[in-house]
């Protein structure tokens, strides 16, 4: 017989519960360790690889990670195509074709090949193709409130009427890109012509006889730049009533863009309008001045007249 006493032995159930107390607390310990370890891994993870957001707020771009603009094909005739070469040079392969009006992504800088200047790109739709093209028959695309906020933009328009002021030819012809020369015309022509430099630079006194084909208004046009276009430049561009503007045709009637050589429909551009005279408002005559930035400078890409219709 045993005999009764004060203290109570432990039971089974006693035992168990003391089990389950030291697994928990192995437990609780084991958890903590691995949250701290997650904890650490998710730290190591931001410091090692960060997030596009935090590169993004944390990252300043360097000189040599330029975004490089988008052009668009221009200069060529509906039925015509721009080649894409495989490099720098008429007789390597073509990979690829360019309509009017076609955009295309630009990769690198303009290099200098012969006569010609290449640039390199990417086309932006259809098969992906990376090639070279020639510049002048592309325009950069720039941001309309970029454009009309440039000083340098402005200061080129009156550039080009302060030429024709002095009938300055040479002044003139420093407004264009030499290698592309200047198109130039009226709205309302079959169609533009594209005078080199040098033609540029004769145009207030060249002998030379040209065909701007068949007019709206006025059927066949055929004559001398300083018999044809320089009147209607000094008539529309010096008097002391122009108005100017950008991206605005001054023309209710017509939208901006639709005076372009070889259907320029978004080239950037400015306007000069000669207002009618009282009584005689609808007598207005006006001219577009088709702007491509080349190598950050604006220069003179079309010259293209236009006026009242009924």
């Amino acid at each position: 017989m045993v005999a009764a006493s004060g203290h109570r032995g432990h039971t089974g159930d006693d035992h168990r519960h003391g089990i389950d107390d030291d697994f928990n607390l192995e437990s609780a310990i084991l958890k903590a360790r691995l949250g701290f370890i997650t904890l650490l891994a998710i730290v190591l993870m931001w410091v090692v690889y960060p997030s596009p957001r935090l590169l993004a707020q944390t990252i300043t771009p360097t000189p040599d990670a330029a975004i490089y603009p988008v052009y668009e094909v221009q200069f060529i005739a509906p039925d015509e195509t721009l080649p894409i070469y495989a490099d720098s040079n008429t007789d390597s392969p073509i990979l690829g074709s360019l309509y009017v009006s076609d955009e295309i992504q630009s990769i690198g800088e303009v290099k200098a090949a012969g006569e010609t200047l290449w640039l390199p790109v990417r086309t932006m739709f259809g098969d992906d193709v990376s090639g070279w093209i020639n510049r002048l028959y592309v325009v950069q695309h720039v941001d309309r409130e970029t454009f009309c906020a440039d000083e340098h933009v402005l200061a080129l328009v009156e550039e080009v009427r302060e030429a024709v002021r002095n009938s300055d030819g040479e002044r003139l012809a420093q407004t264009i890109v030499p290698a592309r020369g200047l198109y130039i015309g009226n709205l309302y022509w079959e169609r533009h012509i594209r005078l080199s430099e040098s033609e540029v630079r004769d145009i207030f006194t060249s002998s030379t006889d040209y065909d701007w084909g068949e007019g709206w208004y006025t059927g066949p046009v055929k004559g001398t730049l300083p018999d044809v276009i320089v009147p209607m430049l000094r008539r529309d561009l010096l008097g002391s009533d122009v108005t100017t503007a950008c991206y605005d045709s001054q023309d209710g009637l017509m939208g901006p863009g639709v005076y372009g050589a070889e259907d320029m429909d978004s080239l950037a551009f400015y306007s000069m309008m000669r207002p009618g005279a009282p009584g005689h408002e609808f007598d207005w005559g006006a001219w577009a001045f088709g702007i491509d930035y080349w190598d950050g400078e604006p220069t003179l890409a079309y010259l293209s007249s236009y006026f009242w219709t009924p």
